[in-house]
């Protein structure tokens, strides 16, 4: 029976008694929150109803579905007590997806048949942890050239799928650092966006625009436009612009010539340009080519690089036109210039080992290499055949340095002698490869080392009482290389901890003829005593291992040792029964492996109160008790409710 059984039960008997056989109404809800469409939530949201439950009380099921109308529900809540008058309930939101959805339910009162609840209102759930970025383009300007006096049309698009981001217009003199002067803002639309830029409030010049949108939860997104614009009021000089297109990317390289590229726009047509090379593009100008004059969008300049050093360099240009201050830029990228005929092959060697080195673990490979010019990458392989360098490479590293070592861990290699060799590579020359002298050899790993382990076989379960000068304690042992030595104790309880034990014996040789060692017990009171046998390799941890039973000195006569699995243990077997008490047989149950050095007391052991192997027989008295008082409870409130009816019946 379930809780839920019980609980419409339970209103089944507290419903009003219905006369002549007639049920009391049906149960009526409504939902009063949401109350309108746009109610949003992120971690919860509290549903609200107002219900008329003649039956005196129903149980509510609440749900959410992405329709009105019952269909693809997922579960709020269930079983939820109503009664007539407003309700509420508080929805965890944070486990359901983000989305619009309507909340529906199932109502209960135990009588009538359950009566369908839906509502039409939805609530949008949205979690930060599902926000997606916003997105844009600027489609104005997009012309190189584009000249305003007045105002100027910029053109853009700003979306959000989440509809929370706002934007930003910006002019800026140059194209990078974000530090322009804002032109308008407001919130993301759906479609394209005008805005009129009103120039005359900037300085005459040549300006980018970038578009700034943010969501408050991604990064900002950030938008420069593939054109500048130029405000040149009627009458006022205008400062000329270049803006360098090439080299764009970092170290691209250069087989001699190298084409420079850029865009510049002058309303009057009358500024000469300049180019030069540079470490940073700002200082040490050294001429590429001066005087050359505009040329709009497609300006380009083919440099012959030979005359310049080997290096990398940025590219800077400069345009002026005699009236207006010169105009300077640098590029966003640079130039790789190597000039071949005067550059040298690097040279390498493995440096270590030098002899021939042996190990299961791993080894140091150290190199040198020397390069005038560069400072090459340098590749560590290892080959078995000391022939075409064609061994797994084991070590990479661009620009390394000119002495530098690794570690090679071995493990996973095949066993076998291989020899190191290095790879130096320049950029510009063949790459240099060179064997060390030294060789490696892999050796083969051991097996790994099994844990021993170790079983007492005497005493054992049910043995009869001893006395004597000696009891012969008998164990079985096992270790895969034969050099575990063995430690015997004594506890007068069970699962001691290993500070109780008391020593019998230790150094006891593993791989002895006989496991038995003949315990002097003449000196101990008489009572009950638990033997532990210890076994350690010198590998792995101790393991120990305590008889299954006491031994049960009682000095006197009437008493002696028997041996293993006999007497009080007519199958031979005395591990597989049961302890003294009344929880009977136990199938199943193997002798415990040894286990680790720490021996813990299981807390279901003991005298009369465990079954075989020491599992605790669990019962289940009180739990029966519990349903024997339920069912009672029922069967009287039943037949009160009966003996009710029949009386009404009488008087009909």
């Amino acid at each position: 029976m379930t809780t839920r059984f019980f609980t419409l039960l339970m209103l089944v008997l507290a419903a009003p008694v219905s006369v002549c056989g007639q049920n009391p109404a049906p149960p009526r809800l409504q939902f009063t929150e949401p109350a309108e469409p746009g109610r949003r939530a992120d971690q919860s949201f509290v549903i609200t109803w107002d219900a008329a439950i003649p039956a005196g009380q129903a149980l509510l099921s609440l749900n959410y579905s992405d329709t009105p109308f019952h269909q693809s529900n997922w579960p709020i809540a269930q079983d939820i007590p109503v009664q007539t008058g407003p309700g509420s309930y508080t929805w965890n939101t944070d486990l359901a997806d983000s989305g619009t959805w309507y909340i529906n339910g199932v109502l209960d009162d135990g009588v009538n048949p359950p009566v369908r609840i839906t509502h039409r209102v939805p609530i949008t759930i949205w979690h930060p942890r599902d926000n997606r970025p916003p997105n844009g383009s600027i489609v104005e300007p997009s012309q190189w050239g584009a000249i305003a006096a007045q105002t100027f049309k910029v053109i853009f698009r700003a979306a959000d799928p989440d509809h929370r981001a706002i934007w930003r217009l910006y002019y800026d003199n140059d194209r990078g650092g974000l530090n322009g002067t804002m032109i308008a803002g407001g919130h993301e639309e759906d479609g394209l966006v005008t805005v009129d830029w009103d120039v005359t409030a900037a300085t005459p010049g040549t300006y980018w625009i970038y578009l700034e949108v943010n969501d408050g939860l991604a990064a900002p997104l950030y938008l420069y436009s593939d054109a500048p614009v130029t405000v040149a009021p009627p009458g006022r000089k205008v400062r000329p612009f270049i803006f360098l297109t090439k080299p764009d990317r970092q170290q691209e390289f250069s087989p001699g010539m190298y084409a420079i590229r850029w865009r510049d726009a002058d309303p009057d047509s009358d500024a000469r340009i300049n180019l030069y090379w540079s470490p940073d593009g700002i200082n040490d100008l050294r001429p590429i080519a001066l005087g050359l004059p505009e040329a709009g969008e497609k300006g380009s300049y083919i440099w012959d690089t030979t005359s310049a050093s080997s290096g990398t360099w940025v590219i800077a240009a400069s345009i002026e036109d005699g009236e207006t201050l010169p105009y300077r830029t640098r590029s966003a990228g640079s130039v790789f210039v190597e000039n071949i005929a005067a550059n040298q092959p690097p040279t390498a060697g493995v440096t270590r080992p030098v002899d021939r080195v042996e190990t299961r673990d791993g080894v140091e490979i150290c190199w040198s290499v020397a390069d005038p010019e560069d400072q090459p990458g340098v590749s560590i392989g290892v080959d078995s055949d000391q022939t075409g360098f064609d061994g797994p490479i084991i070590f990479t590293q661009e620009k390394a340095p000119r002495e530098g070592c690794m570690y090679w861990n071995v493990r996973g290699m095949a066993p076998g002698e291989y020899t190191p060799f290095v790879i130096a590579n320049d950029g510009v020359h063949p790459p240099v490869r060179s064997y060390g002298q030294g060789r490696v050899v892999v050796a083969p790993r051991p097996p790994p080392n099994q844990a021993p382990g170790i079983v007492i076989l005497s005493p054992g379960r049910n043995d009869p009482p001893v006395s004597g000068a000696a009891f012969r304690i008998v164990w079985s042992d096992s270790d895969d290389d034969s050099s575990a030595s063995i430690a015997l104790y004594y506890s007068p309880v069970p699962f001691a901890p290993e500070k109780d034990w008391t020593l019998i014996a230790r150094d006891i040789p593993e791989d002895s003829p006989s496991d038995e060692y003949s315990w002097d017990i003449s000196g101990l009171d008489p009572g009950e005593y638990w033997v532990i046998g210890e076994i350690d390799d010198g590998v792995n941890e101790p393991r120990a291992g305590q008889s299954r039973g006491p031994l049960i000195i009682q000095h006197g006569s009437g008493s002696g040792q028997q041996p293993p699995d006999a007497g009080g243990d007519p199958d031979g077997d005395d591990w597989m029964d049961a302890n003294p008490g009344d929880c009977g047989p136990v199938t199943g149950c193997e002798p415990p492996a040894p286990t680790p050095r720490k021996v813990t007391v299981d807390e279901h052991t003991g005298p009369g109160g465990s079954c075989g192997c020491g599992f605790s027989r669990p019962s289940h008295s009180t739990e029966w008790k519990h349903l024997c008082c339920l069912g009672a409870f029922v069967l009287v409130l039943w037949g009160l409710r009966r003996t009710a009816w029949m009386d009404k019946m009488k008087h009909i």
